[in-house]
């Protein structure tokens, strides 16, 4: 009998401590998912015709505290990650995917490959990001934010690995409302700029570069 009793104790204990976990599993509303890297216009690149040069994008890397799926607002010293936002995934892959988008569109005689290793590629392109973040005017950050893109472009000769040209980009877009999908579709129109601004440098720049005789 006693035996029967701690059985069922156990169980109830159990039970409710499932409940409570449940309970906090579920409680408030759901992180909302955005992804960046759809808007702009298209120039159409001469997909037609035989690329001059191929280009290998080696890297994108974002620095750490932006390095991931989380958003940050900033106000002064003031860094803060916004609750209830997130990209769908991690912050560098959807900005690689929209560098090789904007090649795609824009670049007439040039083609993006993912990394290197084919044989192909004569110029390596790395991207660094060091500000993908909501500014906001007042310490409160309820006022409509501006996102703001900063970061630099590298270009390397990939037969000796040396550092052909540096550049930077930079995109400032205000948001429509100081709400998550109007704070995204910012993020979307100015990473379709900041692209554009490393897919333009790159082609303007390749043609000036030296390049080793095949």
């Amino acid at each position: 009998m006693m035996a029967r009793m701690r059985m069922l104790t156990a169980i109830g204990a159990l039970l409710l401590l499932s409940g409570c976990l449940g309970k906090m599993l579920n409680a408030g509303p759901p992180e909302a998912l955005y992804r960046f890297g759809q808007a702009g216009p298209v120039v159409p690149g001469q997909t037609g015709n035989a690329a001059r040069l191929a280009v290998a994008l080696e890297r994108v890397a974002f620095a750490p505290a932006i390095d991931g799926d989380r958003l940050i607002a900033v106000h002064g010293d003031s860094v803060r990650y916004i609750k209830g936002m997130r990209w769908v995934s991690a912050a560098p892959g959807l900005f690689g995917q929209s560098v090789q988008n904007s090649f795609a569109a824009r670049a007439r005689d040039l083609r993006l490959l993912p990394k290197t290793g084919d044989g192909i590629a004569m110029l390596g392109l790395s991207v660094d990001v060091a500000r993908f973040e909501v500014r906001y005017d007042d310490d409160a950050m309820d006022s409509v934010p501006t996102v703001v893109i900063e970061g630099a472009a590298t270009l390397v000769r990939l037969s000796d690995r040396r550092i052909g040209a540096t550049a930077n980009f930079a995109a400032r877009v205000p948001a429509a409302a100081n709400r998550g999908a109007a704070i995204a579709a910012a993020f979307d129109v100015a990473t379709a700029q900041a692209t554009a601004q490393i897919t333009d440098w790159v082609e303007a720049t390749s043609v000036t570069l030296p390049m080793p005789a095949k």
